[in-house]
């Protein structure tokens, strides 16, 4: 019998809060000794931080547009654009990563802000982690993953990455790079500095292709998320999955 993504993952891969986000050492050095899921042309699609923060299996969130308007993006109330309902905003700063441009046309002011989210106390566990931590980048999206995980941080690689070619005329039309397959500079990034645990691909508009050496976890059915409502599958590394 099948299991949904958010079951299996809260099954399988459930941990606790993090101390230093308990204790409110909010820095990028304890950021990435964390789990951490990558969102590459993110927009604004908050289904992944719902599905990962449900299941209690990563508890920071890296969402990358070179469109993102952070002053705009924060003046919705309770940050409805990623779906963060039944959290408060308890902390924000702007760090000090900022992101060359490789591919495609140079970003505007890139920037990066780490915002940290309270539970509201009316709600439980299964609503999601008491504490979560999203770091909102401006940039080029295959730039800002080659260096983020492969310069700075490049010990720690993402725990799961969301590849979804959108086809809206985001970041992967505008490089002539799709995040998914073979040729995605995400990728060859991925395969130089270590890969990562798994990735959620999109599988609607014809679909996204997925990396090699990944393959669908057994016995799990798709997901929607998406600004369009894409059906998505969980995706792991086979070798993982051998015995």
């Amino acid at each position: 019998m099948s299991e949904s993504i958010l079951d299996y993952l809260r099954r399988v891969h459930r941990e606790p809060v993090p101390r230093w986000l308990e204790e409110g050492d909010f820095s990028l050095d304890r950021f990435f000794e964390s789990r951490t899921v990558y969102y590459p042309g993110a927009g604004d699609d908050g289904s992944p931080i719902k599905l990962f923060n449900r299941s209690h299996s990563a508890h920071c969130f890296v969402w990358v547009d070179r469109r993102y308007d952070f002053d705009e993006l924060m003046r919705r109330e309770g940050a409805e654009g990623f779906d963060l309902k039944g959290y408060d905003v308890c902390h924000v700063h702007h760090t000090d990563i900022v992101i060359r441009t490789v591919y495609g046309p140079p970003v505007r002011n890139p920037s990066c802000h780490m915002v940290v989210y309270d539970r509201q106390p009316y709600l439980g566990d299964e609503h999601g982690a008491e504490r979560l931590a999203l770091l909102v980048v401006r940039a080029e999206a295959h730039s800002a993953y080659e260096q983020i995980y492969g310069g700075r941080f490049r010990g720690n690689q993402p725990f799961a990455v969301i590849i979804q070619d959108h086809g809206l005329g985001g970041s992967e039309v505008m490089t002539g790079h799709s995040f998914g397959g073979c040729d995605s500079p995400i990728f060859h990034a991925a395969q130089r500095n270590g890969f990562p645990r798994f990735l959620l691909c999109g599988i609607g508009h014809g679909g996204t292709r997925s990396w090699p050496r990944y393959e669908k976890v057994d016995n799990i059915h798709s997901t929607f998320g998406g600004t369009v409502g894409i059906s998505r599958y969980g995706t792991t590394e086979c070798w993982l999955y051998q015995l």
